[in-house]
């Protein structure tokens, strides 16, 4: 979801601007970051959206939180009916109380059909904390991922086959909470329910506290149309990402070291052959590579690169055992690993009311248990960062992906957690949590979805000299999550609970003749593509004309495109003129009024 040139031309206002700056952008296009940005938003009123004849079913596997809701019911919506839903090993019925494998199809549909007509119109699932036998998330990654967040999902798939028509779905979790990253899934997961079914009103709640002194807010809650809120003794709070321009670090200390020792998670696929060629090229770094392809199928690439077969160590990052083992083959050829690049991720498109669990589990692990157990194992590090490849699918959620944005919701919240952890001496270096929109390439996406997300959200793709100076940027100047945006940001005007930090935006109006530059020099280059038939996007405007092989018909060609803008010109410019940039200050000169009717 992006753009195609570059960078903002401009006096700057109140901040210094530098490397982003070698390229231009349009002025509708832009790079900037989105993040977190959580305001006061208290209730409007009291009233609740319950009606004497409809359900509410919660599920909790605290019965201190039923019998709270049941009796705050009793009292205010007494015709009103609730489903207590536990979790358990197979089906049993005890009046309005319910224990149902939510792993197995049947038990939930056997809930379903015993309930007949007082199917809900109502969900309120409270995540459970604690339970398990270890505090150590990768431990207990497969287990907690069993009872949330696939849980979650069979739950609502049988709902949808019984409940036709609106919806409204509360899942509900403590703040605080020890495994705090896998209840924040719940938040690309609801996004994406909202885009594919949008009769469906999916939120989050944090609390932070007691349940009990929040029950009456639970309903306020359900009738709220917000993505994430939170409540605590302040009052309530709603998350409107906030987005803000990408602002160069004011000093050049690079986080990336020349000849460090970065181990790249992922493999060679797309993303993970522009990341090593960036870090060979501009830092002769030591590379350790790893994914799943077998080291007879990647050795061209390797090759390629300029890798050894020693570089590139074959492992499955949701198998301790082998993560262990790529850890011992680290410390085995270097003393220190200087950061981390977590990039894995798989996609297998399907609604996700149709979603089989086996493709599910298989998308979420692949981020969710591989980044735990890579964490683990460079748990004593000396680590300047550890740097995880999210999606602004997290964000803003995408049809067909909610397995997909619910890992990379746990990636954001992930580094969050780590930074936290890192406090208290558990950890080393910062972690980023980089939430990518599509790249022009290594991303295997065809111009079709490329179009799609243009015409829906007015984003566009990175290309190749962005990307890496935006993630450099980021790891010097932020830590947690950091999501990126190329486009234009009017369109964020149209996007509900997000808001533009325009002070942190170069000023449109600031420097007209700079502006007038910049236009003119998209003009000439447009004209000058066309002309050669290249793609704008594939030209450097300070590039030798040389570099464009023009021949006597290639210059015959662009006099005719140009006079054919401009009139009558010296036959003789492509070879008085050495790039575009030198062509565009001779018509700024020569030709100021028919630019300006051009332009």
């Amino acid at each position: 979801m992006f753009d195609i040139n570059g960078c903002s031309i401009g006096r700057i206002v109140g901040i210094n601007a530098g490397r982003l700056t070698t390229k231009q952008l349009s002025a509708d296009s832009r790079l900037i970051t989105i993040e977190n940005n959580w305001v006061i938003n208290n209730y409007s009123d009291n009233l609740s959206v319950l009606k004497d004849d409809e359900t509410v079913l919660v599920c909790s596997q605290d019965t201190a939180h039923h019998d709270s809701i049941e009796l705050w019911l009793t009292s205010h919506f007494p015709k009103v009916k609730l489903i207590k839903l536990a979790k358990g090993m197979h089906f049993e019925q005890n009046g309005n109380t319910f224990s149902v494998n939510l792993m197995d199809e049947s038990s939930i549909t056997m809930l379903f059909e015993k309930l007949g007509q007082n199917i809900p119109d109502y969900m309120i699932w409270i995540s459970e904390d604690g339970k398990s036998a270890s505090n150590e998330m990768w431990q207990n990654a497969y287990e907690i991922l069993d009872r949330e967040i696939i849980s979650f999902h069979h739950l609502l798939q049988v709902w949808y086959k019984f409940k036709k028509g609106s919806k409204r779905v509360l899942t509900v979790f403590e703040s605080r909470a020890l495994y705090r990253p896998f209840y924040e899934m719940y938040s690309g997961f609801n996004r994406t329910i909202r885009q594919e079914n949008p009769n469906t009103i999916c939120s989050t709640l944090q609390i932070e506290g007691s349940l009990s002194d929040y029950i009456s807010e639970l309903f306020q809650e359900l009738k709220q149309a917000d993505f994430e809120s939170k409540l605590n003794v302040d009052g309530r709070s709603i998350n409107e990402y906030l987005v803000k321009n990408i602002i160069d670090p004011i000093d050049e200390t690079n986080t990336i070291r020349k000849k460090g020792v970065y181990l790249v998670c992922g493999g060679l696929g797309g993303i993970g052959i522009k990341l090593c060629q960036y870090l060979l090229k501009e830092y002769d770094a030591k590379l350790i590579v790893a994914g799943r392809s077998s080291l007879e199928n990647i050795q061209g690439k390797l090759t390629d690169l300029g890798l050894s077969f020693e570089d590139y160590v074959c492992c499955d990052f949701t198998n301790m055992n082998e993560v262990e083992h790529l850890y011992y083959n680290i410390k085995s050829r270097f003393t220190i690993l200087n950061g981390v690049f977590f990039l894995p991720g798989i996609i297998q498109d399907e609604y996700l009311y149709l979603k089989s669990t086996a493709n599910f589990r298989n998308v979420v692990s692949t981020k969710v248990n591989g980044v735990l157990n890579v964490d683990h194992v460079t748990r004593f590090e000396p680590l300047d960062f550890f740097c995880a490849f999210s999606s602004l699918s997290s964000l803003y959620g995408n049809e067909g992906q909610g397995d997909y944005s619910s890992a990379n919701s746990f990636l954001n919240s992930f580094a969050n957690h780590r930074n936290n952890v890192k406090k208290t001496g558990g950890r080393h270096g910062k972690t980023l949590a980089l939430a990518w929109p599509l790249w022009n390439d290594g991303m295997q996406v065809g111009n079709d979805m490329k179009d799609h997300f243009l015409s829906k959200t007015g984003m566009q793709p990175l290309d190749t000299h962005e990307r890496f100076s935006v993630m450099e940027t980021l790891l010097s100047q932020k830590e947690g999550m950091v999501g990126i945006f190329k486009g234009n940001i009017n369109h964020f005007n149209k996007i509900p609970k997000t808001k533009i930090d325009r002070s942190s935006f170069i000023n449109i109006e600031l420097n007209s003749d700079r502006l007038f530059e910049e236009h003119a020099l998209q003009l000439i280059s447009s004209i000058f593509s066309e002309a050669v038939g290249l793609n704008v996007s594939q030209i450097d405007t300070e590039a030798n004309f040389e570099m464009f092989g023009l021949n006597s018909l290639i210059v015959a060609t662009l006099n005719e495109a140009f006079e054919l803008k401009f009139g009558s010109l010296s036959r003789t410019l492509f070879f008085e003129y050495f790039n575009l940039t030198e062509l565009t200050n001779y018509f700024i000169e020569n030709h100021q009024n028919k630019l300006e009717q051009l332009l």
